[in-house]
């Protein structure tokens, strides 16, 4: 029976240096053979480009032409697979869309993303569209509503390996607050830095870091919500912290302060509790120029008991959150910055809780204060400008 054979996942914006790390590692392969799966139309010089021959390579547009690919490398005797994606894809996305895509012939063993050293505060802070950003590089212009951001926050955030490439373009302080940032964004991937490519195989091959669980939950605001500490650094004034209460917001106030200038806040995530929206959860998230909140469903307190999780684990994190009064609903944010004012931040979001006069009008009553946000409905994107850490925008047009 052929072996199944480890995936790496390659991901990384346009640009980053994805295309010579492949070249890289054909070269250090050491007689061992890697099959490349693209993951969309590319010129046809992509063999000389990364090096490989003509029947290592198979470009792949829909999960069963990567089961057909996988079945081939498997049964020809490859020793390790990688996949590499369109550069403004999202890895979370691949890895559901082709869960069903290598089959019994492969399966997924590392996640790695590329960063592009030079490039990576003008995408973090950019209010680009992806749309936009294909039409730049000439490409036909499509329909693509997701900010780059987004995009490359994924990227980040669910990776087991990320690879700080062209670190010979950035001093070292810069060198030292994208480090920084990463560390904090995502504490559980190991961090490589690179200049042209150069990296270990044995650091994105065959590691067998990719864990479903561990690798989705990686993510810096996450860990903080499950109340585990994420890395800081002094030196450069990155750090982070939860803020939560058990009273709702006014909209107006709560409204007014997403309009305002966050500064040196890089990304913030979480749930909030409206009060003129008083059975549904807010969600809320931003990272760089972007913010967004919608509706994340009822509080388990405005849900039948009947339809509540059944498993152990589910309904002891329930009751954990639980208040007598107030059942589950409650702020819960996260914060990571550079250069962030704890203490101002928290005195604007406790400004924006009811008063007790105003939680004294009673829950009903709540229902009927000016309520300028939007339909949950809809995604609601605001943005700001900035392209540099140290005076970060915040969430909000200013």
């Amino acid at each position: 029976m052929p072996a199944i054979l480890p995936v790496t996942l390659l991901s990384g914006l346009p640009g980053a240096g994805k295309t010579t790390l492949l070249r890289r590692l054909r070269a250090q392969s050491d007689g061992r053979r890697i099959g490349l799966i693209v993951n969309e139309l590319r010129s046809a010089d992509i063999d000389a480009a990364t090096g490989a021959a003509t029947d290592d390579v198979r470009v792949c547009l829909s999960p069963s032409d990567m089961q057909a690919a996988a079945a081939y490398f498997s049964q020809a005797g490859f020793d390790a697979l990688i996949i590499e994606p369109s550069g403004l894809s999202e890895p979370t996305g691949m890895v559901e869309t082709f869960r069903a895509g290598p089959g019994e012939h492969a399966r997924f063993d590392t996640l790695v993303t590329v960063i592009d050293a030079w490039n990576f505060y003008r995408d973090y802070f950019s209010r680009d569209t992806v749309a936009q950003r294909v039409a730049g590089h000439g490409a036909p212009v499509g329909d693509d509503r997701r900010a780059v951001v987004d995009v490359l926050l994924d990227q980040v955030e669910f990776a087991d390996v990320i690879v700080l490439n062209k670190c010979d373009l950035v001093n070292d302080q810069q060198r030292g607050i994208l480090l920084g940032m990463l560390r904090a964004l995502n504490p559980r991937a190991d961090l490589i830095e690179a200049t042209h490519g150069e990296v270990a195989s044995a650091s994105v091959l065959r590691t067998g870091r990719f864990n479903p669980d561990a690798t989705a939950r990686a993510a810096g605001w996450m860990q903080l919500m499950r109340g585990t500490p994420v890395p800081e650094t002094t030196a450069f004034g990155i750090r982070s912290f939860i803020w939560q209460a058990r009273r709702p917001f006014h909209p107006m106030r709560f409204a007014q302060l997403i309009h305002e200038k966050w500064r040196g806040v890089l990304r913030s995530k979480g749930y909030f509790w409206l009060a003129s929206r008083n059975g549904h959860i807010g969600e809320w998230e931003q990272g760089g120029a972007i913010s967004r909140l919608r509706s994340g469903g009822h509080w388990w307190c405005f849900t039948r008991e009947e339809e509540w999780p059944k498993d152990a684990g589910h309904l002891a994190h329930i009751r954990s959150r639980w208040d007598e009064r107030w059942g589950d609903r409650r702020q819960d944010l996260v914060f990571i910055g550079m250069g962030m004012d704890e203490a101002a931040l928290r005195r604007r979001f406790e400004e924006c809780l009811l008063t007790d006069e105003e939680m004294a009008f009673g829950e009903d009553a709540w229902a009927n204060l000016t309520d300028p946000l939007p339909a949950w409905h809809e995604d609601h994107d605001e943005g700001g400008h900035g392209d540099h850490p140290g005076d970060a925008p915040g969430p909000g047009r200013h």
